[in-house]
Order: C-alpha cells, then sequence, then structure tokens
C-alpha cells in the first residue's frame, strides 16, 4: 500500500493520473514529521548536473526529494565549470529559497555566503566597539608620535 494524489482524471480514456512524489511533499510539508521551509539550511547530495543548475537530493526530508540549485545561485567560490566542481555524489550546504505550489525546491548557496558575510561584518563591528574605534591611518601614526 502506498499514498498517491491524484493529479488528474481523464473520464474519456478512463484514466487516472498519480503521484506517489507529490503525495509525500504534501504530507511532509503538512505533517509533523518533516519541517519543510523555506530558509533551512541542509545537507544535499549532488544527483544531476545540467546546465542550468544542480539537482540536489535531499535526504532528510525522504528517500526521492530533491531541488534545483541554479547556477547563479552558487557561491562566487564554486561558480565555473560545473561538472568539475560538483562531481554527482558530492555532498553540500544548501538552503531552501522557494517551494512552489508543485512543491519544487528551490535551493541557494549565495544566500549562505551572503548571511555569513553580514555575520562577519557584524561580529567586526562588535569587536571594534568593545575595543575602542581605530580611527584613521593619522590618527593611529599621531598616537603612536605621542607616546
Amino acid at each position: 500500500m502506498v499514498d498517491v494524489l491524484v493529479m488528474g482524471i481523464d473520464s474519456n480514456t478512463h484514466r487516472i493520473s498519480l503521484s506517489i512524489k507529490d503525495a509525500m511533499m504534501k504530507r511532509r510539508m503538512e505533517g509533523d514529521e518533516v519541517r519543510l521551509e523555506v530558509g533551512q539550511v541542509l545537507r544535499g547530495i549532488v544527483e544531476d548536473i545540467k546546465p542550468y543548475g544542480l539537482f540536489i537530493r535531499l535526504p532528510q526530508l525522504g528517500v526521492k526529494v530533491r531541488g534545483l540549485l541554479p547556477i547563479e545561485e552558487l557561491r562566487d567560490s564554486e561558480k565555473g565549470d560545473a561538472k568539475k566542481r560538483f562531481p554527482k555524489g558530492r555532498e553540500i550546504q544548501v538552503e531552501i529559497i522557494s517551494i512552489d505550489e508543485k512543491a519544487r525546491i528551490g535551493l541557494s548557496q549565495k544566500v549562505i555566503e551572503e548571511r555569513e558575510d553580514r555575520e562577519d561584518y557584524e561580529r567586526f563591528l562588535e569587536r571594534e566597539d568593545k575595543a575602542g574605534r581605530l580611527g584613521t591611518l593619522g590618527d593611529i601614526i599621531k598616537n603612536l608620535k605621542l607616546k
């Protein structure tokens, strides 16, 4: 027995279109077993590479659940020849940036990098405030001459 989602009914040909994958995604999105939401950071495994992006398997969300990491959402340091940089089976960290009405998952590395840069800058500002402002180069030289 499996859960399925009815995708369509064709009364002319007496056929019903069913989807196991969409039923799993819907159950996960509505259920408590796995949280699926924008902003969630996950480890994924490169499954397939296309000219427009990488398909990443997300085992934490289910056996066959995957998302698309577009080329423009790669970290700046990872851009280049995607086939060389991302061999099939490589594990990478991604963030969910979108989930559409068909439960397709959009992924990004760029937003993780931007958040890390912002956090580094904020930590720098905190340290600078605690240690006192550094001032300009002229202020530093002036203080050295006075000592």
